[in-house]
């Protein structure tokens, strides 16, 4: 569960520094891990248009642990599939991993909770329905 970090400013990028975000699940996608387990990457976006990915690999069992996890702050049972997770709020904890031996710093989801968990964040308002008068 990592995305390589990038200095990106203003909207859109990625999500470059360690925080809690509150983010919607923008989509996600089955493949194959570089090892050929199947995995699903799930990809959160913020109300600013940063992004980050999470992997989840079948048959390890904290990415199932962690898949179970978001599942219940999305507000979803832990065995629901994984298209009702689409355009569903939670809070994601990133935070740096150590540098690869190539240098390369990485970000990574740590933990996940309700989106009223996010210090300082204020959810987005639904449209209200002007009347002209």
């Amino acid at each position: 569960m990592a995305i390589q970090r990038n200095n990106n400013t203003g909207s859109g990028g990625r999500i470059d520094k360690p925080g809690d975000y509150a983010v919607t699940v923008e989509k996600t996608e089955t493949g194959k891990s570089k090892s050929g387990k199947s995995m699903l990457t799930v990809t959160f976006i913020t109300d600013d248009e940063k992004r980050i990915r999470g992997y989840y690999c079948k048959g390890v069992d904290f990415h199932m642990k962690a898949l179970s996890d978001l599942k219940i702050a999305l507000g979803l049972k832990a065995d629901s599939p994984a298209e009702n997770m689409i355009d569903k709020r939670c809070g994601i904890a990133v935070d740096e991993q150590a540098p690869g031996e190539d240098g390369k710093v990485w970000m990574t989801i740590s933990g996940y909770g309700k989106e009223s968990e996010v210090d300082g964040h204020t959810p987005p308002k639904e449209e209200e329905e002007t009347i002209p008068f």
